[in-house]
């Protein structure tokens, strides 16, 4: 809440939050539709029109229709915007502040969810109430989960059901492994397919982790039950179920495989491009991991993982394999979508990081193990294990607030655009409509508007003001009324005074 607070007070920090609310309410403006030019508007008319359809049930549901068609965003599917489209039910405001409460409750109702499918895989994982706590308070007192609670996209979703996914293959493997026989049927392909398909549903790059899992516990699957039908395995025929659920939940879901994005995505499936970027995804991937967890807590993981090699007949018990694959399986996911992503940027993978985190306890718990061989006195082995475990939560906390990324660290010029009082006049000279969600919302809603698609109409409007604000996208120098401006967002402003 302190987090939110300071980003409702630094306004919009992220274009995308409030293109999730024009897609999700399935509004023209603000998308692909501009707004008639040479016509002034005042910005309470502007965001009111961009912002918000029918508030009723019934117009959630005739958008809900629209969104299964087609979300008209090729990269995401229709789930989280379906989800968000249905909070908003009875809620329509132009005040920034209530619309990014609004919108990030939802969020907190995910981490509720997410916080406790989490719980439950530590009771499951480890043997110590004190790993389970100690794994509860690095997952979700981090940079990550906070930047990831509080920003209005779909990957606090994807966290909620990444946790709720392992859960259910714990699960299912528990239960396999108890009576391979009877829970290997139709009925529980389908629960777990669902499930599957419901993280798939999230964000596209969450298919990668669900191969990943699919292909080593179908290994697992082969070695263990082989007496079993070996040509009716439990995990892939759960993902076949997902991949139709998907079809179904979403019928658009398998053309964004033949979008630009997914183009852009094939052009890094090259050998060439990997050796050429390899040390350089990787030197992002390890600064991302350092700002969110701190090199402290990378180590401990290090050198836990490699004390569990040296000592592996000694330090092994039941759970140990499930929670390195796990861990394991998340750290390789996160490095593989960093490579992929449009930007190198932590939102991608954020939602990952809970599981990558099973690692940090896990490797505590080797340390103190380790400890013990050497170490009589339980006072001494204490103090260190309680030594290690407060500097990890000490180090994970984000006392600078500078690693939190979605509240504006720009406030005063955020402010300055609050504060516009002079007519405003867009210049789109591409006629790209998303690009007002950027700027739009954060203006007072007092503040008059005009837009054009060029710079021809400019002197005749410019002489009816005493001074007004000019905003350029792209920054074109024929519009340029004078040789200094401010970018906002990409945008070029500038001050125009008789």
């Amino acid at each position: 809440m302190h987090y939110l607070n300071q980003k409702a007070i630094g306004g919009v920090t992220a274009g995308d939050e409030i293109l999730s609310i024009i897609l999700s309410e399935y509004n023209e403006y603000g998308w692909e539709k501009t707004f008639e030019t040479n016509k002034v508007f005042s910005a309470n008319e502007i965001k009111s029109a961009m912002l918000w359809n029918d508030p009723s049930i019934l117009g959630a549901f005739q958008d809900l229709y629209k969104l299964w068609k087609s979300n008209r965003d090729s990269p995401h599917t229709n789930f989280y915007y379906s989800l968000l489209r249905l909070w908003h039910i009875g809620f329509a405001s132009t005040d920034l502040d209530r619309i990014f409460y609004r919108g990030v409750s939802l969020n907190f109702l995910f981490f509720i969810f997410g916080f406790y499918f989490a719980y439950r895989i530590g009771c499951q994982l480890f043997q110590h109430n004190w790993l389970v706590l100690l794994f509860l308070g690095v997952a979700f007192l981090n940079p990550a989960s906070i930047n990831n609670t509080i920003l209005m996209r779909p990957y606090a979703l994807q966290e909620m059901l990444f946790l709720a996914f392992c859960l259910g293959l714990i699960f299912f493997i528990n239960k396999l492994n108890l009576n391979y026989v009877r829970y290997n049927n139709w009925r529980f392909y389908i629960i777990f397919g669902f499930l599957t398909a419901l993280l798939m549903s999230s964000a596209y790059f969450a298919i990668i982790f669900v191969i990943i899992t699919i292909f080593c516990t179908s290994i697992w699957e082969l070695k263990f039950h082989k007496p079993y039908k070996r040509f009716k395995l439990f995990f892939p025929l759960s993902f076949i179920v997902a991949l139709a659920f998907c079809e179904i939940l979403y019928p658009r879901y398998f053309l964004a495989f033949k979008s630009e994005r997914a183009d852009e995505v094939g052009e890094k499936l090259n050998f060439i491009h990997l050796k050429e970027n390899l040390f350089y995804n990787a030197e992002i991937f390890l600064d991302i991991l350092k700002i969110n967890f701190s090199w402290f807590i990378l180590a401990i993981i290090f050198i836990g993982l490699c004390l569990r090699l040296i000592y592996r007949k000694k330090l092994k018990h039941n759970k140990d394999i499930l929670i390195l694959f796990l861990g394991i399986s998340a750290f390789i996911w996160a490095f593989i979508v960093i490579y992929l992503a449009p930007y190198k940027i932590s939102r991608y993978i954020l939602s990952i990081f809970p599981l990558f985190l099973l690692l940090a306890p896990y490797a505590i718990n080797i340390i103190y193990n380790t400890i013990q061989l050497y170490i009589v006195h339980p006072l001494v082995k204490i103090l260190l294990v309680v030594s290690i475990c407060g500097w990890c939560i000490f180090n994970i906390l984000p006392f600078n607030k500078q690693k939190i990324d979605y509240i504006d660290h720009n406030l005063d010029q955020y402010l300055s655009i609050k504060n516009y009082q002079d007519i405003i006049i867009f210049i789109d000279q591409n006629a790209e409509a998303w690009r007002y969600a950027y700027i739009i919302p954060a203006l007072n809603s007092n503040v008059n508007i005009i837009f054009l698609d060029n710079c021809k109409d400019l002197p005749s409007i410019l002489s009816k003001y005493e001074q007004a604000k000019l905003i350029l996208f792209p920054d074109n120098e024929e519009c340029k009324i004078n040789t200094t401006s401010e970018v906002y967002h990409g945008m070029s402003i500038q001050q125009y005074k008789k």
